[in-house]
């Protein structure tokens, strides 16, 4: 029998800590290279707190964001009260030089809301639906900026049929869509279309998407050699109600407005590792190419609501004991570290052409839920966003993707 030296063993192992350390250091320095971060406003209303759920869009070389939400009081946690808010604010796009974001409040969207869909077109950000805490909204504006003035101007646009918040979006030359999320109060495969060229025929309703509804979905329009231009839907989750177990949905589909269908397209994939993109943020980079950044672990948060859904049923079938149970579970929930949430930090863009998903760079900073995202110039915006549940980020993550 041979016996393996134990000096050979230990110089093995010190190889093994050398090659990770050196593997850890190089993706460091790639972060470093590739990330930078900016504070939001120096605000006194709350959003120095950091804001979820903002609409947000680029206009003549500026950033602006609007609406969103937080627990600028007392933490989510611990029973704090979600804030919701209306003031736009905008900075120029930053330079390489830049440390700070020239950040100026520049007006305020007609209603304090966040949760619904903005998209960077005709000059301005549409933005759609959404909620005020108390109710959904079916409102939508065209919000345009002046960066000379420094002002903006908030023009309605017509009504959506329901009332949405939670919903994917995306743009399609004219056209703005809308997919998913709660509509009239529950979770929906419904979509639909606004085309701005005929803005008297109001909200078109496409067909709705197959399978589960979803809330918190990635949409994205881009073209194929098969079809031309599609919409795809990837993520989203759906809470317990009468008809629907919890489920969450980390496959896609697409539609082909060339078919007229909905055809399964597969889940996002980097090597063996599937990522869900459910509370993701997405951008379009051009007609082939999207963005994603953040979203939650499905597994984590599928536990989540299937929990919610059987605290609901111990209060049904008053189990008291069943549900004093649960809402401690629940609670414990809130109380991890960020890292026990496992948000995905991998920073992903996918080509419809070559039908594949390439990784730009792992990093914190962009591993969250509810951010908004833009892209210009080959440089991605993560605005905002959780970095657990209730937890707030003030920060604008810069991620350049030469």
């Amino acid at each position: 029998m041979k016996i393996f030296n134990i000096t050979h063993l230990k110089h093995y192992c010190l190889l093994f800590v050398a090659v990770m350390l050196f593997a850890s250091c190089e993706n460091s320095e790639l972060e470093k290279q590739t990330v930078t971060t900016y504070p939001f406003p120096l605000a006194t209303d709350g959003t120095e707190k950091g804001l979820s759920a903002v609409y947000a869009g680029i206009v003549d070389d500026n950033i602006i964001f609007m609406g969103g939400c937080n627990f600028p009081e007392e933490p989510a946690a611990e029973g704090g009260k979600k804030r919701f808010y209306k003031a736009v604010y905008a900075s120029p796009i930053p330079t390489d030089n830049d440390t700070l974001l020239q950040w100026q409040k520049v007006g305020e969207i007609d209603e304090a809301s966040a949760y619904g869909v903005s998209v960077s077109m005709l000059g301005g950000v549409v933005c759609v639906g959404g909620t005020n805490g108390k109710k959904s909204l079916s409102s939508a504006n065209l919000v345009m900026y002046d960066k000379d003035s420094m002002e903006v101007a908030i023009n309605p646009l017509p009504d959506l049929p329901v009332a949405l918040d939670n919903m994917g979006g995306a743009a399609l030359d004219t056209m703005i869509l809308v997919a998913g999320g709660n509509a009239n109060g529950v979770p929906s495969n419904r979509v639909f279309l606004l085309d701005f060229t005929n803005l008297q025929q109001e909200w078109i309703e496409l067909p709705p998407f197959p399978g589960n509804p979803r809330v918190q979905p990635v949409c994205a329009v881009m073209t194929t050699p098969e079809d031309g231009k599609s919409l795809y839907i990837w993520g989203g989750f759906s809470t317990f109600t009468s008809e629907t177990e919890p489920s969450v949905s980390p496959s896609g589909y697409r539609y082909s407005f060339k078919k007229g269908e909905w055809s399964e397209v597969a889940s996002p994939k980097v090597g063996e590792n599937e990522i869900f993109l459910g509370g993701a943020a997405v951008t379009a980079i051009n007609d082939t190419m999207v963005a994603f950044t953040g979203g939650v672990d499905k597994d984590i948060f599928l536990r989540a609501l299937q929990r919610e859904a059987s605290i609901k049923n111990a209060v049904t079938e008053k189990d008291s004991l069943m549900e004093i149970q649960l809402r401690a579970e629940a609670k414990d929930y809130m109380l991890q570290q960020p890292e026990w949430y496992k948000f995905n930090s991998r920073v992903l863009v996918y080509n419809s052409l070559r039908n594949n998903w390439e990784e730009i760079v792992v990093t914190q900073s962009t591993s969250r839920a509810g951010a908004a995202l833009l892209h210009k110039d080959g440089v991605l915006f993560s605005i905002g966003g959780e970095l657990k549940p209730g937890v707030r980020v003030a920060e604008v993550a810069a991620v350049r993707m030469e």
